[in-house]
């Protein structure tokens, strides 16, 4: 019971742990990142390209995109205090709620001497957007010469990866029609049945794809770690589970959103006690019981972006699943 207490009061002051956490790992540097709250995604489907932007808070605007017959490219604006760094190293490093990952180096980049934008090449690119994907930050560190350092957010990358990747693919559609020959147009027109249909909007799936964006995806997950027999959690898997109950809080307007608890433990008992601990403390950060739900000992729950991983007795998960 005084367990459950103390994880009560320290609820009330998690939101503020976060950002000095967050500002103690960078201290000594100018960092710019879009705080849960703030960090969008945005997709511009037009016939003529495809663009997913993500702006960064008093920084400026990174984006991916894709035009008809070119290759697919990335860019960033890059002010004129960045120009004095050397290089951009672009490395992919964990949010607080991704225990079990490692911090990887993307790419280096030599940084324009003026200002304007930093391009990457198209590889480059597919790299970075990947990292995002699967739940990971992007950080991009102009050094030496300047201690600035962008972050790219993952939070809500997925919710419209589907619409620019379906956008990309329409995109090949009208590059595919554009470059059919002539005769073979002509024929097709004329071999018709007269009626024409209405087209469909760009970036809408047609009948024969996916027809709605897809469901049981992780969108996001946190390890809960336990040492031996205790069942007590440390401050950072508090940290942790405040962090993926805040990015539930801002999108539980989805009907489909849950949380699932998962992992194992020595005993059925055990299991049973940690898993309760871990739903108690999400429920008192204001989560709805009926969207948290418990899987059997020794299970994780299927879907995209769920990574199967190691069996550990002293280990739980939490998937935020949509």
């Amino acid at each position: 019971m005084g367990m459950r207490n103390g994880l009560r009061n320290f609820g009330v002051v998690l939101s503020g742990s976060l950002m000095l956490a967050a500002a103690a790992a960078y201290a000594g540097e100018t960092h710019y990142e879009a705080r849960l709250d703030q960090s969008v995604w945005r997709v511009q489907a037009s016939r003529t390209q495809c663009l997913l932007s993500h702006t960064v808070p008093d920084y400026g605007q990174a984006r991916f995109i894709r035009r008809p017959g070119q290759g697919f490219g990335f860019s960033i604006d890059l002010p004129e205090a960045a120009t004095l760094a050397e290089s951009a190293v672009v490395r992919a490093v964990p949010p607080p709620w991704k225990h079990n990952a490692l911090e990887k180096d993307l790419s280096r980049h030599p940084v324009p001497l003026s200002a304007g934008i930093l391009e990457l090449s198209e590889a480059d690119a597919h790299a970075l957007y990947a990292a995002l994907e699967s739940g990971m930050f992007v950080e991009i560190a102009y050094r030496p010469g300047t201690e600035m350092v962008v972050v790219l957010s993952a939070v809500r990358f997925l919710e419209v990866a589907d619409d620019f990747q379906a956008c990309e693919a329409a995109l090949s559609s009208v590059v595919a029609t554009a470059v059919k020959p002539r005769a073979a147009t002509a024929r097709t027109t004329k071999a018709g049945s007269g009626t024409t249909g209405k087209s469909r909007a760009l970036g809408q799936p047609g009948p024969d794809s996916d027809s709605a964006i897809p469901t049981n995806m992780a969108i996001a997950d946190a390890t809960v770690k336990f040492e031996g027999s205790d069942n007590s959690f440390s401050e950072a898997v508090l940290i942790t589970l405040t962090g993926i109950a805040r990015e539930f809080v801002l999108q539980k307007s989805r009907a489909a959103l849950r949380l699932v608890i998962s992992g194992t433990a020595a005993s059925e008992a055990q299991y049973l006690q940690r898993t309760a601990e871990v739903k108690i403390y999400l429920v008192n950060q204001g989560l709805p019981p009926s969207r948290i739900q418990i899987l059997e000992r020794g299970t994780l729950p299927e879907g995209k972006n769920v990574q199967p991983e190691a069996t550990d007795d002293n280990v739980l998960h939490v998937h935020l699943m949509r």
